[in-house]
Parts: structure tokens; sequence; C-alpha cells
């Protein structure tokens, strides 16, 4: 949670910087392949060795991180999770990862799980399987392909049912109650929906802690906020997906008695730098 607008403008300075150099590097490693690839020597014959590096070597099919991460995040499902990132190379576009983050697997929560911890201090204790930042490639292709997330952009409201410890709540009633600056940033993917009574079912009442009922204002267009109901399987849960690293400003926090849950309203920052502005 943010406490100062100069610690928003860092953050998002950072990461419109590592956004545009990604999508860069992406445009330019393809566009000029045959300078990029590179071989040794010839062989016998004289003919060309495999290439020792490939500008193709970033693709996400590729990718030995995001491979070695499908093998130790999810092994029961990894066929099926390996055919998924290879669709998104054959058909380019974002559409399968998206299937794929929305199914009924474990995938999006081990996903979720190490977004989280790539933020944290005491990672190496809280990552025994090794998994961590080996899934950067799957989030840095929702950045390279913002062009397509943009037509399929999602405005007006969203919500999403959790469960918060009181001492996390209590973080979000003193913006409030003494105005105080708060502004938060997305750690992970974050599913909600447009339908109300459909977030409200994901609260698991059972659980030690207060159910929380986010309220997304979405007023502007954006890439990052997109209608996964579109693409996904379910298009019945009407699923809005929130990219990690969206900024919100926290505008309310609300008991309603009559669902039991404490409602949290939030409206979405459009916040952008220019590189190239004249001194």
């Amino acid at each position: 949670m943010f406490k100062s607008e100069k610690e928003v403008m860092k953050y998002i300075t950072n990461r419109e910087t590592m956004v545009m150099w990604l999508r860069f590097f992406d445009w330019f490693s393809h566009k000029f392949s045959r300078f990029i690839d590179r071989t040794e020597a010839l062989n016998e014959d004289e003919s060309e060795r495999e290439s020792d590096y490939k500008a193709s070597v970033f693709d996400i099919d590729v990718d030995r991180d995001l491979d070695e991460f499908l093998k130790k995040a999810d092994p029961d499902n990894y066929n099926e999770n390996k055919q998924a990132i290879k669709e998104v190379k054959t058909s380019e576009s974002v559409r399968p990862l998206i299937r794929l983050y929305t199914q009924e697997i474990e995938f999006y929560k081990i996903l979720n799980e190490q977004l989280a911890l790539t933020i944290t201090s005491d990672y190496t204790k809280k990552d025994p399987n090794g998994t961590l930042a080996l899934c950067d490639r799957f989030v840095q292709e929702f950045d390279i392909r913002q062009d397509e997330l943009s037509k399929i952009a999602y405005t007006k409201i969203s919500y999403r049912g959790v469960t918060m410890k009181e001492e996390d709540l209590q973080k979000y009633k003193d913006i409030c109650q003494n105005n105080k600056y708060g502004v938060i940033a997305t750690k992970t993917f974050s599913a909600s929906s447009k339908s109300r009574e459909v977030a409200l079912s994901f609260i698991d009442q059972n659980c030690n802690g207060k159910g929380i009922l986010f309220v997304f204002e979405v007023p502007h267009v954006c890439s990052t906020i997109c209608a996964a109901y579109l693409y996904s399987d379910y298009s019945n849960e009407k699923e809005v997906l929130i990219l990690s690293g969206n900024l919100f400003r926290v505008e309310e926090v609300i008991d309603n008695k009559d669902d039991n849950v404490t409602g949290i309203q939030v409206e979405h920052l459009m916040l952008t730098i220019s590189f190239f502005q004249k001194a």
C-alpha cells in the first residue's frame, strides 16, 4: 500500500519502463532475427550448425524458466498446460493464457502464490518448490500483447469476494477514517466478476477472517483489466481479470449487515508517464 504520490510515481515509472523495453525487445528480436541468430561454426560438410543463440529463445513456448515452472508447479497437468502455452505462439493471441488461468485447475492458485512471493523479503523460506520468478514469462506475455487486450478491456464495476484478517481490514479503515493517502497495487492476477452475487459466492464464511467484497470502479479503458468471460470456458462466472500491477485508490469501507460482509470500494487509477517529453 503506497503512502504518498511520490511512491506511486516511482512505482509507475519503473513498471512502464520495464514494459516499454519488454515490448521493444520482443519486436526487435523478431523483426531482425536474421541478424541476431548466431552460429559458431560449420559442420564437416560445411553446412551451418544449429544456432547456439536464436532470437526466438525469448518466445513463450520455448522459455526454459516457464517450462520448469509448469513441471514443478502443476506436474499432473503439465501436458495440458504446455499445450496451452504452445497455442499462444501458433494463434498469436493471449486467448489460450486467459483460458488456462480461468480453468478449474491448480495452475492459477500456484501462479498467484509465486507472484505474491516476489514482493516478500523472506521468499527463500516460502518457496520450497523453487518456482519463484520462473513464472515471469507468463506475466510478460500479457504486457507484450497489450494491443489485443485493449480490445477486450472492461470498464464500469466489478466485484471480488475474499476473506481478510481483521488487522489487514483495519488498514483500509484507517485510510478512510483519517483521510490518509491510500493507493494499492495488485500483486497478483485478481479474478473479479461483473456479478455481485457470483463474487459473494466465493467468500468462504467458514474460513478464519472477515468476509470482504471488493468493489472495483474502472472508469477508463485500459489493457490491464479485461473481460476474461469473452475467452473463458466458464462465461457464466462473468469473470473480469485484473492483471498484476494495477493501481487503485481506496475510496470507502462499508459494513453490509445484510450480506454479513464488509465492502471496500476502490477506484482504478490510470496513470501514465512520457519518456519523450521536451525539456
